[in-house]
C-alpha cells in the first residue's frame, strides 16, 4: 500500500503480477510528461501472462497513456482505476496482423483522460466484464480492426463524442448488459 512516483514507464515481462493492495490503497502517480506509465517489456513481439491488479494508475494530467500492452497473449487486468492519462487502457498490435489475445479486462474505472478510456486495436478474443468509462474527452470504449471482442456489463458515461464505437472493420462485437449515459454524440456508434 501507499503512493508510488512513476517518472518513467514501468516495463512488465511475460508471467509477472503486478498486484496492489485496492484502487484506493496503492497508487502509481506519474511524475513528468510523454510516458506510458505501464506497459508490457516486449513492445514488438508481446508478452503473456502478465496480471495487473488491485491498484491506482493516476496520470496527474501527464501526456501519457495509462496501460498499454502491445500483443498481449492472455494478459488480465483486474480492479483497477485509471484516471488523468491521454488514453486510459491500450491493448493493440501494430503488426495489424489480428494478433489472437484472449485476455480480460475486470472491473476496471477509467476515468477523466483526454482521448479515449478503452482502446482495443487489431487485437481478437478480448473480454471486458464490469469496465466503465467515465468522462472520456472521445470515445469511452473504442475498437479499431478488433474482432470477437465481449463486453459485458459495461457503462460509458459523459464520453465527449461516443460511448461505445467498435470501428474500422471491428466485427463480432457483443454488447450484454451495458449502459452508455450522457455521451455527447451517441452511446453506441455502431457504424464503420
Amino acid at each position: 500500500a501507499g503512493t508510488y512516483t512513476i517518472a518513467s514507464t514501468v516495463y512488465i515481462p511475460s508471467n509477472v503480477t503486478l498486484q496492489g493492495a485496492g484502487q484506493q490503497a496503492t497508487i502509481l502517480l506519474a511524475v513528468g510528461a510523454g510516458f506510458s506509465m505501464l506497459e508490457n517489456r516486449d513492445g514488438t513481439s508481446g508478452n503473456q501472462g502478465i496480471v495487473i491488479r488491485d491498484l491506482q494508475v493516476d496520470g496527474a494530467g501527464q501526456s501519457g497513456n495509462g496501460i498499454v500492452l502491445v500483443k498481449p497473449l492472455e494478459c488480465h487486468l483486474q480492479n483497477l482505476k485509471v484516471n488523468n492519462t491521454y488514453d486510459g487502457v491500450e491493448l493493440n498490435d501494430p503488426t495489424n496482423s489480428g494478433y489472437y489475445s484472449y485476455s480480460t479486462l475486470s472491473n476496471v474505472l477509467v476515468i477523466d483522460v483526454r482521448q479515449k478510456g478503452f482502446k482495443i486495436r487489431m487485437l481478437r478474443h478480448v473480454t471486458l466484464t464490469d469496465c466503465i468509462a467515465l468522462r472520456a474527452a472521445i470515445e469511452g470504449f473504442w475498437g479499431s480492426d478488433s474482432d470477437y471482442v465481449t463486453l459485458a456489463n459495461c457503462h460509458a458515461i459523459n464520453s465527449g463524442q461516443s460511448g461505445f464505437k467498435p470501428s474500422y472493420d471491428s466485427q463480432y462485437w457483443t454488447f450484454s448488459s451495458c449502459i452508455a449515459r450522457g455521451n455527447k454524440w451517441s452511446g453506441f456508434d455502431l457504424t464503420h
